[in-house]
């Protein structure tokens, strides 16, 4: 008796519930890989996520995935100008799909995922950073050709993403000369082609803005480490005192 006096009063509700569910889960964001709805993240389903091919261990100065936490035989044998390298992913699929997907479908939720994948997987390199003093985060610079093209700078985005999560100062410092595509070049080409590449905003000021600063310099992807060579070398030649590198992700060893 108290179930039929009740029923007439809880189907419409139920019916709305599930009419709200539905409704809600077809405004929801699909995963960028997969296609089911995003709950707990933006741009990609908690399975996806969890699937990402994280560094667990690599060498402190560029970053390539290794065994262990040592430096690796190029490092060795070819010191950087930088003192470190900090990247969560190893550029494999899917993440070279979606970094693609960044850089070139202005896939902005995207661009957010990384970073925040970014800053979950190296809190203690934030913390150290944030404790330091004179510390300035400067991106790894594009041409105004690919950027009036592309419309932004996926470096840019990135760095100012990061920047604005930890409280660090961002200055758009570098500036970059139309050069070759590097992607078709070796290693030994890409530091030539970079050779000379970059300048700083204030190259002709007699005070520098990165003068005794600590920069961290900012980019989607090391590959070869000749961009990160060449801005680094730039960056220390107007004064500043040290450079760390973030990167989204980093290419394995062949």
């Amino acid at each position: 008796m108290l179930h039929s006096t009740l029923k007439p009063l809880i189907t419409p509700l139920l019916d709305s519930l599930v009419d709200n569910t539905l409704h809600s889960l077809a405004l929801m964001p699909r995963c960028y890989l997969c296609g089911t709805a995003c709950q707990r993240y933006w741009a990609l389903c908690n399975n996806c996520h969890q699937a990402l091919p994280v560094i667990p261990k690599g060498c402190p100065i560029c970053a390539i995935a290794l065994d262990n936490n040592a430096s690796c035989g190029d490092c060795l044998k070819n010191p950087k100008p930088y003192i470190a390298s900090y990247c969560s992913l190893s550029y494999q699929n899917p993440v070279s799909y979606l970094i693609h997907a960044f850089k070139h479908q202005n896939a902005w939720a995207i661009g957010q995922h990384l970073c925040q994948h970014w800053l979950h997987h190296n809190n203690a390199t934030i913390e150290r950073v944030q404790h330091q003093t004179n510390t300035l985060i400067v991106p790894v610079p594009s041409h105004k050709k690919p950027i009036m093209s592309r419309g932004y700078t996926p470096a840019s985005y990135i760095a100012q993403y990061l920047a604005r999560t930890t409280r660090l100062p961002y200055a758009y410092l570098l500036r970059s000369h139309l050069h070759t595509a590097q992607k078709s070049l070796n290693r030994a080409e890409r530091l030539r082609n970079l050779t000379g590449m970059f300048f700083t905003a204030d190259h002709s000021s007699k005070n520098s803005l990165c003068e005794g600063q600590h920069v961290v310099l900012v980019d989607d992807v090391i590959t070869s480490c000749a961009t990160a060579i060449a801005a680094s070398q730039t960056l220390l030649q107007a004064g500043a005192r040290s450079v760390e590198v973030w990167a989204i992700a980093r290419t394995p060893m062949h």
